[in-house]
């Protein structure tokens, strides 16, 4: 017995622990478990290896009368009634009953993760979280729920699931009293009522009380949209506005008013509900005043008294108290602080100023939008043409550049357009509106580049004392010394001095090459990525640039829309019909500077060069032989294929 005794003695102060009991399972955390299982395993061996008389016979808690093997388990077993905890944290003084757990916990401490993932490297400071992570990689699931047979990867992800079932919501807010199924949920709750916002957005600075939110965000600044409509192919941001937009094909309309039965597509129309079921009540209301008038009270006032109506103007439920309407244009709002923001529509407040150029803006976004202009900020960039824009707007209508989607259709002919402002612009072909007047002669015009092409039949001659075009703002217009050529802005004729004084400020990072423009440089770097964003939707041909496609469209549909005004003759190009007006005029810009001929076209002094360098660009593919033209060339190959000159 004396060796028994010293046994069970050294057993008590060296072996590892066997796990705790059930009772004291609540004061350890679950990433215990792993550890415990070895551990218990391990017990289990020893006391199976143990034959003797002692091992057999069990000692039973007078307490709760719990049985247990080994007296160094009933002295642990007993501080569950006590509350002795003899184990403590020299660091932060919290104790536990075990000194297996007070190991476990001085992790937190230390930092120490000596349990790493073979797959990925990742480190753990428990067993128990390798084990769950390790879960990830096999995609094993042990835990089903018995309800629904889902699949769960560990027991507490169970454990919060099953609530789903029997309703439980053991998490309770202290400020509210509001009650939640799980821990999380509660804490992102609690931010409602401190405000908190731990989530920073890096790009513009926005805070999120929730990393979802965060998530969401993030997407508007790099234009991603996950969810796809399988119906149409649009794409969207969120997963609840692609729901909402799959019922614009389904027909389904789930939110409906329980007064007058009226359904609705989704409950962002909600604003759109609060003032209908206000105008239906205003009516039943009317219609119960003249009933009560003429004694009858038939069961009309049964109707819309449910407790559980949607809040109106009207109801006493205790939705129905938040709702806010505005009384001036009658919209409905849930919160206080949306009709105070709304207000500042008819009052015309503007609360926030910007410090740089002092103007003024009715909301926090519109500054934030606008501060932009200053900073040059440009946080959304095209994921085709990495072209970057200051607003998601802009973003959103550059895509249909790529995309060629023309939501915009004219009512009168049917012509299609990507943006709204362009079917503005065109309604003034069928209205007959002419908005744009010029100050000198009263002239009309529907569109402002036709004015301003105008304008420059005035400014020909110089303006009389009384002419009216002498505004504020030709006055400010400032003129190049050197050619003369007048600016509308200063910053305008900075850069146009450049092509004067030969300076290129701009230079690209990949070949060296400067421009006078940062535009310049934006448009070359393109030639190094190889992009080609923009899709010919007729032939499948790509170019560089939006402008390269739009001459290219010409080709397919024969619109030739420069003419000159000599001869009427059309041409698909500006550069064309320059180079054709030369005709005309007879102009020779282009002289050789060996011989000092003049010529008319670039591609004429080219040839013309040829005859003087001895250059014999063109060679037949047939004997090897060379010429300086095209059209020698041309005479040559026909000697081989035997067409008659």
């Amino acid at each position: 017995h004396l060796w028994n005794q010293e046994r069970s003695s050294s057993l008590d102060q060296e072996e590892p622990e066997p796990p705790q009991i059930k009772e004291e399972q609540e004061e350890l955390c679950s990433s215990q478990e792993g550890e415990q299982l070895g551990l218990k395993e391990e017990t289990d061996t020893f006391m199976n290896q143990c034959n003797s008389d002692k091992c057999k016979k069990s000692l039973e808690c007078d307490i709760c009368g719990k049985v247990f093997k080994q007296n160094y388990e009933m002295k642990r077993h007993y501080t569950v009634h006590t509350g002795e905890k003899p184990y403590f944290c020299k660091t932060c003084g919290k104790g536990f009953t075990q000194r297996g757990a007070l190991t476990y916990h001085m992790r937190i401490h230390t930092g120490e993760k000596p349990y790493s993932c073979k797959t990925c490297g990742k480190m753990f400071a428990y067993s128990s979280d390798s084990l769950k992570h390790r879960r990830i990689h096999t995609g094993e699931k042990p835990y089903p729920c018995k309800t629904c047979l889902k699949m769960f990867a560990c027991s507490s992800s169970l454990s919060i699931h099953m609530r789903t079932h029997t309703g439980e919501k053991p998490y309770h807010c202290k400020t509210c009293g509001k009650m939640f199924a799980s821990r999380n949920y509660l804490l992102k709750h609690t931010r409602t009522h401190t405000g908190e916002k731990p989530y920073l957005c890096n790009s513009c600075g926005k805070m999120f009380a929730c990393n979802s939110s965060l998530l969401k965000h993030m997407r508007t600044h790099t234009g991603e949209k996950p969810y796809t409509c399988k119906t149409c192919g649009k794409m969207f941001r969120c997963s609840s506005h692609l729901l909402v937009h799959i019922r614009t094909h389904t027909g389904e309309r789930p939110y409906h008013c329980k007064t007058c039965g009226k359904m609705f597509m989704s409950s962002i129309s909600w604003d759109q509900l609060l003032s209908h079921s206000s105008d239906v009540t205003e009516r039943q209301s009317q219609r119960r005043s003249k009933t009560v008038d003429s004694g009858s009270t038939r069961n009309r006032k049964k109707s819309h008294k449910n407790a559980d109506d949607p809040p109106t103007s009207e109801n006493h439920s205790d939705t129905s108290k938040r709702a806010f309407k505005c009384d001036v244009c009658g919209k409905a709002f849930k919160q206080n602080y949306e009709i105070k923001r709304h207000y500042r529509i008819h009052t015309g407040e503007k609360p926030y100023p910007c410090k740089t150029c002092n103007k003024m803006f009715a909301w926090s976004g519109d500054l934030l939008k606008h501060m932009r202009v200053h900073t040059g900020e440009k946080p959304f960039s095209c994921k085709t043409c990495l072209k970057m824009f200051a607003s998601t707007s802009s973003l959103s209508s550059h895509m249909r550049t790529h995309t060629g989607e023309k939501p915009y259709t004219c009512k009168a002919c049917g012509k299609m357009f990507a943006y709204s402002s362009d079917v503005r612009k065109h309604m003034r072909i069928h209205t007959g509106e002419k908005p744009y007047h010029c100050k000198a002669c009263g002239k009309m015009f529907g569109f402002s580049c036709s004015l301003l092409r105008h304008m420059k039949t005035h400014t020909k001659y110089p303006p009389t004392s009384g002419s009216q075009c002498n505004s504020d703002k030709s006055k400010k217009s400032s003129n190049c010394d050197v050619c003369g050529k007048a600016f509308k802005y200063n910053y305008i004729m900075r850069r146009h001095y450049r092509v004067h004084t030969g300076e290129r400020p701009f230079s690209c990072k990949m070949c060296g090459k400067t421009f006078i423009s940062a535009s310049s440089l934006s448009k070359h770097t393109k030639t190094h990525s190889g992009v080609k964003p923009f899709c010919c939707t007729t032939c499948g041909k790509k170019f560089m640039y939006n402008s390269d496609l739009l001459k290219h469209i010409r080709t397919h549909t024969g619109e030739k829309p420069y003419c000159c005004k000599t001869c009427g003759k059309m041409f698909l190009y500006n550069s064309d019909l320059l180079k054709h007006t030369r005709t005309h005029t007879g102009e020779k810009p282009y002289h050789c500077a060996t011989c000092g001929k003049v010529f008319g076209y670039s591609s004429s002094l080219l040839t013309h060069m040829r005859m003087h360098t001895g250059v014999k660009a063109y060679t037949c593919k047939t004997c090897g032989k060379m010429f300086k033209r095209n059209c020698h060339l041309t005479e040559h190959i026909r000697t081989h294929t035997g067409e008659e000159l």
